[in-house]
């Protein structure tokens, strides 16, 4: 199989990191204790254990390991939901 090197590969590369990092690191600072949230960090650490190959392999890459990247992503992410965040009550 021909690999991939398009852009629109390669943005969803990008999107996909960017989405597993900030799993893991929201997983990571949960300190909730309800029943439904042990279970979802429980599922969440097997996810991360599970990507946790991938995401060294794009940690190796030049743009990631030699700068910001991941976090200026996931801050930017952060802000636009701390923006536009609403309290849900239903």
């Amino acid at each position: 199989m021909k690999p991939q090197n398009n852009k629109k590969h390669n943005l969803s590369s990008h999107k996909i990191a960017t989405l597993t990092y900030l799993l893991i690191t929201e997983l990571n600072d949960i300190k909730a204790n309800s029943f439904l949230a042990k279970e979802i960090i429980d599922k969440g650490k097997d996810l991360e254990d599970a990507l946790e190959p991938m995401m060294e392999a794009i940690f190796e890459s030049k743009q990631i390991s030699k700068g910001t990247y991941l976090n200026e992503l996931a801050f930017k992410i952060d802000t636009v939901i701390r923006k536009n965040y609403t309290m849900i009550t239903e």
